[in-house]
Formats: structure tokens, sequence, C-alpha cells
């Protein structure tokens, strides 16, 4: 699944996903040709649902079900 938000202010869009295993999340913006950036990895606390607020972004903890910002 991957969420999309876009920055008002300078037109473009940001790209959010979880990897494939829920190991990272990454981001791509739509000005630096989608040339991806990993904001978190993590082998052994997996990631699920991401939600994206004015300046955060968020996933709950599989498994545990508290939110990680």
């Amino acid at each position: 699944m991957c969420h999309i938000l876009k920055n008002i202010f300078h037109n473009i869009y940001t790209f959010y996903s979880l990897r494939f295993g829920n190991y990272s999340l990454l981001c791509w913006d739509t000005l630096s040709a989608f040339q991806s950036k990993r904001l978190y990895t993590n082998g052994t606390v997996l990631f699920e649902n991401i939600a994206l607020g004015e300046s955060k972004v968020c996933a709950i903890v599989a498994g545990v079900g508290t939110a990680s910002c």
C-alpha cells in the first residue's frame, strides 16, 4: 500500500510506503526523479498501517498495536 501526501506550498507530491516485510518505511518525492529515501528500518520492530499528517508519518507496530511517529 502506498500513501500520497501533497505539499501544497511547493506543489510536489511525496509517496510513502512500507517495504515488503514491513521492516522499512520509504518515501519518494517528485522532485528527486522518484529516488527512494529510507526513513526507518528495523528487522525486529515491524510496522503496519501507516498514516500521514501535516508534519508526521506514523505507523502501528505490528503485533503490539502501539503507534510510532
